[in-house]
């Protein structure tokens, strides 16, 4: 019988992905203290360096990490739960794409202006929330 290969991370992947994020993350705050007006670039460094750190260091431990997890299941992309992603985005899509249609439609019959920052806001949320539904309507239905 073939061995797994270890989900252990080695001891020594944490503080070099660790590294990594804070290297990055300091690069993007000198990029944006950099940018910027001369009396607040150390406030502009610290705030961008602070925001950037978590995802970056997280970023870094992808990097580091997925070299050592081994082979990746080669049926990955027969699994049910892909079916049903796929199945509730197009669906999604085709409501946004009616749902956009109507709202035009009724926008350019009542001569009505809206700002665009919020549509789009909209749009956006109206479709992760369609999707997410669709999703779980999917799975409890085992379909």
């Amino acid at each position: 019988m073939e061995a797994l290969p270890s989900r252990r991370p080695r001891t020594t992947a944490f503080p070099l992905a660790l590294l990594l994020g804070l290297v990055a993350a300091a690069s993007l705050g000198a990029m944006a203290a950099w940018a910027g007006e001369p009396p607040l670039r150390s406030v502009r460094f610290a705030v961008f360096a602070g925001a950037a750190a978590f995802p970056c260091v997280s970023l870094g431990w992808v990097l580091v990490r997925s070299r050592q997890l081994g082979p990746a299941d080669p049926r990955a992309e027969d699994s049910v739960e892909k079916v049903w992603f796929e199945r509730a985005c197009a669906g999604a899509f085709l409501d946004l794409a009616t749902g956009c249609g109507l709202f035009l439609t009724l926008l350019s019959v009542t001569d009505t202006e809206v700002g665009g920052t919020g549509v789009l806001c909209a749009v956006l949320l109206a479709g992760l929330a369609d999707a997410a539904v669709r999703f779980c309507v999917q799975r409890r239905a085992g379909s």
